[in-house]
């Protein structure tokens, strides 16, 4: 008999490929099979929460787009994007019209067919949306419910000032040698933050002011009404030059020379006409980038450094003038993404490139160089993401996924391929969307073609990734994005779903990983959660009973049974936590009871005068639910007051109508679809031992969980047993959440593998640290 221990599960699922490389790191800290599991960077796994329930698409029957803007990191919003709308989702609601319960939506110009290639790139409260057949646009935030969406001016803020005009032309001396030519003028605006205006209409005159003072000319102007100062150029053979500033609306010119080197901006639009419109977006170095028009597929363009929204360029160019370049590649690589990091890197369906200046200098027109890193291509439909100093990408057919991040010793871009251990979970399969979620586990979420999901842990820094597969009960997962929420990062899915016969499509939203009590654990799918706390405004002892005097609108009445939970006692230490009973009510005054020691519902004695600064949640309970009428037709399962409703075959709870009736009145319960987890060890080996081969027999399966309850284990998953602790509570308590060492003693079996399986269907937490089995070796 040997006791193992496989003290990790970072190495994630691996492919059935590599179930004999006993010699690989990894396969110490691999599994067989980690459904619906999520990878802990150091090491443990824990089921993934479950999928609430937000809402339904507006058009169920297409299909739609999440799209994340974080305009803070505690104020996020999700937008959906349909079929010639869009949507706005806040802390898990649809945002509605003020004053009334319609969805707030705005009209827009995309077809459900464009959806998947929209390219966005968000600056504070501007979203910018690009896709081929479109002008590019912008979504700008006003408020929850207020955004705006309008075309791109691809022009200077500020419009041109009025053309010149003549105050003085004095030719106060002619001579032989005297040569009367025609000058021309303009002028330029330039407001208080430096953006010049397009040059203004000409002013011809004719003198010759070599013979200045005698020859003279002074030029005006009508002020511009957000002007600062005026830039006054002068043509020398055709070309503008600059001849001097000024705050005043008039100007002298003393015989001054124009410096064509320093000519005015002229405005261009390089995305007019058919086939010009840019592919993708992104800022950087305070440019707006854009990239891959139709007729310029290998072409980045940008703008003014210090202004996103002016193309203008000068002649000669200046360094702050707009850019357009393209790839030099000896085939066409039309560029999907560009991420800014550090430097800029464009990805292509074919390569991989990075943009920088010369010598590291800033990007300009004199300074440009464009350096390919390799030659993997990138899914157009997926934006690359970045994680610390390191970029995930999808390669172009949808199967392999790769990082590549800068490496001091090549001086360039190098990665690896981050499936090849798992390339089983991508066999025939695709990603088709996916979101980073960056606490609490640094996790990426990968939608499968086949309506999976892919979840891989990633943290390069302590060499970490490893991949597992997530699915839900009659579901389709369809698309993803992550938004901040509290202290976590939230994905939201868009999931379709076959409820009652009908192919339905909803917005559901990942629940937290951290809870506090079995109470709070969310792990059900499409759910919903009945919690309707209170606080209490204050509580005085009064005869003959407690009376808590409750806010506006609490809508108790006699009969109603309450939990109450002290959060902040009251001075003298006094507390009022467990179950009550409303007595009486009298507008926010609520007499209430509690049980005695009998089990009879009984006054409470005098507790004090007036808990000042006490904190209490009250919360009524329930036994009837109503509401879920996204589920009619589905057995469902929950947590009622931390107690599991739902399990029993013989009695399950079905959704007629919307609403149903659980065994229990709870003041906190968790409703919706069954998930399953489901765990399977890779073959346990014996330190340097060969044991391949030998038959074995699980003796004792035995895990080292964190807040874990409600599993079963075994070595299969025909052969489990439920492991049933009860060491501290009494008969009738629900068993309390375990971290230790748990074990179980499986029915006896013998195979070649010597396998343990660990399943969670039930809808409570579990989190393994490690396997801890004792197996017995045959010959």
């Amino acid at each position: 008999m040997a006791r193992l221990m496989q003290p990790s599960f970072a190495g994630g699922e691996l492919a059935s490929s590599l179930h004999a490389r006993v010699d690989l790191v990894k396969y110490k800290t691999g599994a067989k099979l980690l459904r619906n599991f999520v990878i802990h960077p150091h090491g443990g796994v824990s089921n993934r929460p479950g999928l609430r329930w937000v809402g339904a698409l507006r058009e169920e029957n297409r299909k739609s787009r999440l799209i994340p803007f974080v305009a803070s990191s505690d104020d996020a919003y999700v937008l959906e994007f349909s079929h010639n709308h869009m949507r706005v989702y806040r802390n898990g609601a649809l945002v509605v019209v003020p004053n009334t319960q319609n969805p707030y939506e705005i009209f827009t110009p995309w077809l459900e067919q464009d959806l998947p290639l929209l390219k966005f790139a968000q600056s504070n409260d501007i979203l910018t949306v690009t896709h081929e057949d479109y002008s590019p646009h912008e979504i700008a935030r006003y408020d929850h419910n207020d955004w705006r969406l309008s075309l791109v001016n691809f022009q200077p803020g500020l419009a041109p000032p009025a053309t010149p005009t003549m105050v003085e032309n004095v030719v106060g001396f002619t001579g032989p040698e005297t040569v009367n030519q025609a000058i021309f003028y303009a002028l330029t605006a330039v407001n208080a933050a430096g953006e010049e205006s397009l040059i203004s209409g000409a002013l011809q005159l004719v003198n010759d002011l070599r013979y200045w003072p005698r020859n003279r000319i002074v030029i005006g102007w009508t002020a511009h009404n957000t002007a600062t100062r005026y830039n006054v150029y002068k043509q020398d053979n055709g070309l503008w030059g600059l001849i001097g500033s000024t705050t005043e609306l008039t100007f002298e010119d003393k015989n001054l020379k124009p410096n064509v080197s320093d000519g005015p901006p002229l405005g261009r639009n390089p995305f007019s006409g058919a086939g010009n419109n840019p592919r993708t977006v992104a800022f950087h170095q305070q440019r707006r980038f854009f990239a891959s028009t139709i007729s310029k597929p290998q072409s980045i363009f940008a703008t003014n450094s210090g202004n996103y929204y002016n193309m203008s360029v000068a002649i000669p160019a200046k360094e702050s003038d707009a850019l357009e370049f393209a790839i030099a590649s000896q085939k066409i690589q039309k560029i999907q993404h560009m991420v800014p990091l550090g430097e800029l890197l464009v990805f292509t369906k074919s390569g991989e490139w990075k943009i920088t200046g010369a010598r590291d200098e800033v990007l300009s027109p004199s300074s440009l160089m464009a350096k390919p890193q390799s030659n993997y291509g990138s899914a157009d439909h997926l934006a690359p993401i970045v994680i610390g100093s390191q970029i995930v990408f999808v390669q172009d057919k949808g199967d392999r996924v790769r990082d590549i991040g800068y490496d001091y010793s090549k001086d360039g871009y190098v990665g690896n391929d981050l499936t090849i251990l798992a390339e089983h979970l991508f066999r025939r399969n695709a990603v088709v969307a996916w979101a980073y979620q960056q606490a609490p586990f640094s996790a990426i979420w990968c939608v499968m073609r086949d309506g999976t999901l892919r979840a891989l842990t990633y943290m390069r820094e302590h060499e970490v990734w490893g991949w597992t597969r997530h699915d839900t009960i009659n579901g389709r997962v369809e698309d993803v994005c992550v938004v901040p929420e509290g202290e976590e990062d939230i994905p939201y899915f868009i999931v379709r779903r076959y409820i009652n016969g009908t192919w339905r499509r909803y917005i559901e939203r990942l629940g937290f990983h951290r809870f506090d009590t079995r109470s709070d654990c969310f792990y059900v799918d499409s759910g919903l959660s009945y919690n309707p706390a209170i606080r209490a405004v204050d509580i005085v002892g009064q005869n003959p009973s407690l009376v808590i005097t409750m806010p506006p609108g609490h809508g108790y009445v006699i009969g109603d049974e309450l939990e109450a939970e002290t959060y902040t006692a009251s001075a003298t230490g006094e507390r009022l936590d467990g179950d009550l009973r409303v007595s009486a009510v009298s507008g926010n005054f609520v007499g209430v009871q509690a049980r005695d020691a009998q089990g009879n519902w009984a006054n409470i004695p005098r507790l004090g005068s007036v808990w000042t600064g006490s904190e209490v949640i009250v919360r009524r309970k329930a036994q009837v639910l109503s509401g879920l009428g996204h589920l009619n037709g589905q057995k469902v399962v929950g947590l009622a007051d931390g107690g599991v409703v739902g399990d029993d075959p013989n009695a399950p709870l079905v959704v007629t109508n919307g609403s149903i009736t659980i065994p229990y009145k709870a003041a906190r319960i968790h409703i919706g679809l069954p998930m399953t987890a489901e765990f399977e060890s890779l073959e346990l080996t014996a330190g340097e031992e060969l044991t391949a081969g030998r038959m074995k027999s699980v003796l004792l399966a035995r895990l080292r969980v964190e807040r874990t309850a409600g599993i079963k284990m075994g070595p299969t998953f025909d052969l489990l047993q439920e492991h049933r602790p009860r060491e501290f509570e009494d008969y009738d308590e629900m068993a309390s959440l375990i971290t230790g060492d748990i074990e179980v003693s499986p029915p006896p079996s013998t195979t070649y593998r010597g396998q343990v399986c660990v399943r969670q269907d039930l809808p409570l937490p579990v989190t393994m640290l490690g396997l801890i089995p004792d197996i017995d070796y045959g010959k």
